[in-house]
């Protein structure tokens, strides 16, 4: 029979008695190709069965053979061609492996020859089925076997592109892992293995044949006599060990310790890894004598007091319950959580490694309890892992719903992505537990979130009364400042955090952070040093340090300076986002594209969405020329943080690049909405209302929207905005009437309409129109401004004052309102106070018509 080699196209002849219809392996001598081969009943060519298995080629293609007979004896003065070897399983007496005739495809009941594919017990077609590949046929799409892979070593060194069996091949030898790094044909981008289906289960096919011994043990007989004494032995220690810990538990497990420290750890299971600690807490506390269970009931109310003395008085007290029960899980799973939450922020490296993993022993020597749950669930919360977080404290309510210290930490793992549930479970905490009082710490923090700064402010006065010095609840007074736009305020909080007890270095970083916002940076600089030259710092504060001040460093111009301290920022751990940005942003600045864009891609790998990484993928877009695809990523950015004027500005940049002055005009006004001193984005929409680009351009742009039914509302007040900037006021406000009758909380609209209104002499209109905005938006900087003249053209003082004081808390210094109180200290005849307040603002923006004219009346 005639058999084709579909690898190097050799052609051989075999006897046909050594075949049969019973599947057959056959290996090419040239190029070691696998073929499964049959005897067709009819003769002739036989028929492949199931997948064939294809090793790379060791050469060139084998010539085909002038006389395919050859291989039995050729010609003279001709070589003969390498016997084909067969692998008939010993079957016929034939040559090759021995194969083994149970090895088939549990699938499809292919015989299988690879020994990586009798392990895992499926041919190579199902296994790119199973690996998300759709089977042999599988297209570069879908990923499984079709598609190129590249993969990016620890060393940063890029090896392929590979096909997937060549992956496969790889992976077999371990030349490429599951810690490499991998991208494909649809995305360039290098991601975990994890991240991309078909290879997660490839890898997991192949820990899969790593594990199961390729070699079946020879079988021996047992002498079941011999084994009769030690069964007998261990049987009887058994039912000992089993009355003693019934008897004394305690007297029982330290037994066990001593078994497990003289090698018997694999008889009796891993230990409490606080063991090695033990001896420590016996030498500093000397000889206990009260019980473990007082201790811990002790222990449990210092911890409620979330100070640095409870938390240390607490710790001090579980050691001493562990000296006497050193291996009561629920002790060392509360000592963990306590350490977690009580040092959170000096807790080195190998401290952390401990408390993880005591929390791990603890769920699995005591899954029914509490305990070991919510230390794992405190764990979570300080590495970030806020959805394992939430899973370990629901494990730990669901073994004890009454369990206060649970409730919390779920309320914690909720206040960033729903804080309203925070809020709700926070409380109920409250309530139910008013002295654990780190509850005031979580409550405050889900409704600052919120937006509920009254009651923020309420929950901190009451701890602060309590606890004074507190440099977390100092912070978190800070934070709320910082939010509500009082700058000097926050930065007085931190620098009295500093000053305090507790976790100072988080508030020193919260000053840095702050003095930056404030364009301090020398002072930032300053803070950052400090902290990250401390030696004795733990590497994660001494890490943020290094990029807080490579930040200012950045922001300074400086960049080679905040390239060196971004360096020693990630030198001290990789995963530093903040470090990583300094370095992309500085990569873009000094024209280095390919750093800049690994640098942001790998910001986004540890912190998806984050829009500052995306920024600069955007603009190194914009600089190639492809603005469509920087406009989507700056997009993206924006809607990720809606309320950050800067972002929207470079997204209108973007959009002037595009020849889009009108999408440009409509983003910049967004701006100076959300943050009236934006100066970037003023200047550019002044340059773009003085521009020549086509006023009616933008209005057919609009009007097309009417006809078509869309926004009609919103239309209508963009039409009155074009109209009112090209100084015709009637038609203006004519649109503006339209937009209102629309839709009557379009703010944009009544807005304009309220100062139309004031500058025609009509104060009850725009007072009416006002009424509406502050009713959807009481904090609304401009519908307070225009009330505020509103107010005064009625001689209404009081309200003035009111609405001014609304728009200066709002936006502290924000000129506009400064030049109104200016006009009411005028308005009730104190001209030397009106000077005194608008004439630091003349310096800043001499151009304002309105503080000109004031000045001119103070004779100023």
């Amino acid at each position: 029979m005639r058999i084709d080699c579909e690898s190097c196209k050799a052609v051989y002849n075999i006897d046909d008695a050594l075949l049969s219809d019973q599947p057959i392996g056959a290996q090419c001598p040239y190029c070691q190709h696998v073929k499964v081969v049959t005897l067709d009943a009819r003769g002739g060519r036989p028929e492949p069965q199931g997948l064939t298995v294809e090793p790379a080629r060791r050469g060139g293609h084998a010539p085909e053979l002038e006389q395919e007979q050859g291989l039995y004896g050729g010609g003279a003065g001709r070589k003969s061609a390498p016997a084909l070897e067969l692998d008939t399983g010993g079957r016929f007496g034939g040559g090759g492996i021995e194969l083994d005739t149970e090895a088939k495809c549990n699938v499809c009941g292919t015989p299988l020859l690879d020994e990586f594919d009798k392990v895992i017990g499926l041919c190579e077609a199902h296994q790119r089925e199973r690996a998300g590949g759709g089977g042999a046929e599988s297209s570069p799409a879908r990923g499984g076997g079709g598609g190129r892979y590249r993969v990016k070593k620890a060393d940063g060194e890029v090896i392929g592109p590979y096909s997937f069996e060549e992956l496969k091949s790889q992976v077999r030898s371990r030349a490429v892992t599951s810690d490499d790094r991998f991208s494909t044909e649809t995305d360039a981008s290098f991601k975990e293995a994890r991240r991309i289906p078909e290879l997660e289960n490839l890898f997991a096919l192949a820990e899969a044949s790593a594990a199961k011994p390729q070699i079946e043990p020879r079988r021996v007989p047992i002498n079941f006599g011999f084994l009769l004494w030690p069964f007998v032995f261990l049987s009887a220690v058994a039912v000992g060990g089993g009355i003693l810990y019934i008897v004394a538990p305690d007297t029982a497990m330290e037994y066990v310790d001593k078994l497990r420290s003289m090698g018997g750890g694999t008889l009796v299971g891993p230990g409490n890894p606080l063991s090695a600690r033990i001896p420590d807490f016996k030498k500093k506390h000397g000889a206990v004598t009260e019980a473990p269970e007082v201790l811990r009931a002790r222990a449990a109310k210092a911890f409620a007091l979330d100070t640095a003395a409870g938390y240390a008085e607490a710790r001090t007290l579980l050691e001493q319950a562990l000296v006497r029960s050193p291996s009561d899980p629920d002790l060392a799973a509360e000592y963990a959580e306590n350490e977690i939450l009580g040092r959170s922020g000096a807790l080195s490296g190998q401290d952390l490694d401990l408390v993880s993993s005591v929390a791990e022993w603890a769920v699995k020597r005591a899954p029914e309890r509490s305990a070991g749950h919510r230390a794992k669930a405190a764990y979570q919360l300080l590495v970030g892992e806020l959805d394992e977080a939430r899973n370990a404290a629901e494990q730990a309510l669901k073994r004890d719903a009454s369990d206060i210290r649970a409730k919390l930490l779920l309320a914690e793992a909720f206040v960033e992505g729903n804080y309203d549930f925070a809020i709700l479970e926070g409380e109920a905490a409250s309530s139910a537990a008013p002295e654990l009082r780190r509850v005031d710490r979580v409550l405050a923090r889900a409704y600052l979130l919120a937006g509920r700064y009254t009651s923020a402010y309420r929950v901190l006065d009451a701890r602060l009364a309590k606890d004074k010095d507190n440099a977390a609840v100092l912070q978190l007074y800070g934070d709320v400042d910082r939010a509500l736009g009082q700058l000097a305020n926050a930065e007085a909080r931190y620098r009295a955090a500093v000053a305090g007890k507790g976790a100072v270095n988080e508030a020193r970083l919260a000053l840095g952070s702050l003095l930056i916002e404030r364009d301090s940076l020398d002072g930032a600089i300053s803070t950052y040093r400090r902290l990250a030259e401390d030696q004795s710092q733990t590497a994660p504060h001494r890490r943020a340090a290094y990029s807080g001040w490579a930040r200012a460093e950045l922001l300074r111009r400086q960049w080679g300076r905040a390239d060196q301290l971004a360096r020693a920022a990630l030198a001290l751990g990789t995963r530093e986002p903040a470090a990583l940005l300094v370095r992309a942003e500085v990569a873009l600045e000094t024209g280095s594209a390919t750093t800049a864009e690994d640098m942001a891609k790998r910001t986004l790998d540890l912190q998806r969405g984050e829009p500052a990484a995306l920024v600069v993928l955007g603009r190194l877009q914009v600089k190639a020329g492809k603005l469509p695809e920087a406009v989507k990523l700056l997009e993206e950015a924006c809607q990720n943080d809606a309320r950050d004027p800067r972002l929207w500005s470079i997204l209108a940049a973007a959009y002037l690049k595009f020849n889009s002055e009108v999408q440009a005009f409509t983003i910049l006004r967004k701006v100076t909405e959300i943050d009236p001193g934006e100066r970037d984005a003023r200047n550019r929409q002044s340059l773009l209302g003085l521009s020549p680009f086509a006023i009616s351009e933008a209005q057919e742009s609009f009007e097309q929207h009417l006809k078509q039914d869309r926004n009609r509302s919103l239309s209508h007040s963009a039409i009155g905005v074009l109209e009112y900037h090209s100084g015709r006021t009637s038609a203006a406000r004519e649109a503006f009437e339209r937009a209102i009758r629309g839709d009557s909380g379009n703010v944009v609209a009544l807005l304009y309409d309220a100062h139309l209104a004031l500058e025609r002499g009509e104060p009850s209109r725009a007072q009416k129109a006002l009424a509406r905005v502050l009713k959807v938006e009481k904090t609304s900087l401009i519908g307070n401004l225009i009330a505020a003249r509103a107010s005064l053209e009625r001689r209404d003082f009081l309200a003035a004052q009111e609405h001014l004081d609304i728009a200066l808390r709002t936006s502290r210094g924000f000129a506009p309102a400064v030049v109104e109180q200016g006009y009411l200290e005028h308005a009730k005849n104190d001209k030397e106070a009106a000077l005194k307040r608008v004439q630091p603002v003349f310096r800043v923006n001499p151009y304002s018509l309105r503080l000109r004219r004031l000045l001119r009346t103070l004779g100023g």
